[in-house]
């Protein structure tokens, strides 16, 4: 097998004039029979608050193969002369993208919303909701017509939906851990595995967040890294996800 590889900018993801131009990258996989997309990823600014003074990635969005894409990503790491990580959530940062994006939904729609938890001996917990229902949690906390939401709120929010699932269910979540939520026809998200979206608005709520958490990483990271006598450019790093 051949190989073939091209990067091309991407001048259509990069939704505000502070974000870099994106980057495509395409490996194809030729044999004397066929043509095979072995990876697809792009490198992408998502509504970033600040213009950078160089290049600044820090989302690496990528498909394909998972041998090929290991090996992929390690080149580009190595031609652009940066790290690639995996993007991880934690519990709280996946209570607060799921918030994030049911909000984005609408309470007419006959969305369902399921919800499970993981219990400390494996066991899980499956929840289901109306989005509808969900919604109307929401509009009780957050009761302006504007999208721009504090965490005050949602911390209030997902503080309320422990309390309804108690009164609708008769369950204590305790210490269970939230794990996945799926609404079918619109998106999925999972501790740490792959997500799903068939909303555009979702879409551009998880990437909005997605590029706010790899920056403050980063920034954290680079931070730490110069305090420990490190010599890390700052300027271009990125994180996959």
């Amino acid at each position: 097998m051949t190989f073939h590889t091209q990067v091309s900018r991407c001048k259509a993801l990069s939704p505000t004039e502070n974000d870099s131009e994106a980057l495509k990258v395409t490996v194809v996989g030729t044999t004397e029979t066929r043509e095979q997309e072995l990876y697809v990823g792009y490198l992408i600014s998502w509504c970033s608050t600040i213009k950078e003074r160089h290049p600044f990635l820090p989302l690496l969005l990528c498909k394909g193969n998972c041998t090929y894409k290991d090996i992929v990503n390690s080149i580009i790491g190595e031609k652009f002369d940066t790290v690639i990580t995996k993007l991880s959530l934690t519990e709280e940062e996946l209570k607060y993208l799921t918030t994030y994006c049911l909000i984005m939904l609408n309470e007419n729609d006959s969305f369902y919303a399921s919800f499970t938890y993981k219990l400390q001996n494996g066991d899980k917990i499956k929840l289901g909701m109306s989005v509808e229902a969900l919604l109307k949690i929401w509009k009780r906390i957050h009761q302006d017509d504007s999208m721009d939401i504090d965490l005050e709120e949602v911390l209030l929010y997902l503080e309320a939906l422990d309390q309804y699932y108690e009164s609708l269910f008769g369950i204590k979540l305790g210490d269970s851990r939230f794990h996945k939520i799926q609404v079918r026809g619109c998106f999925g998200l999972q501790t740490n595995a792959m997500m799903s979206f068939k909303s555009t608005k979702v879409i551009h709520v998880v990437l909005k967040y997605l590029n706010h958490l790899a920056i403050k990483r980063l920034r954290v990271k680079t931070l730490n890294h110069y305090m420990d006598g490190g010599n890390l450019d700052p300027d271009f790093s990125v994180i996959s996800h």
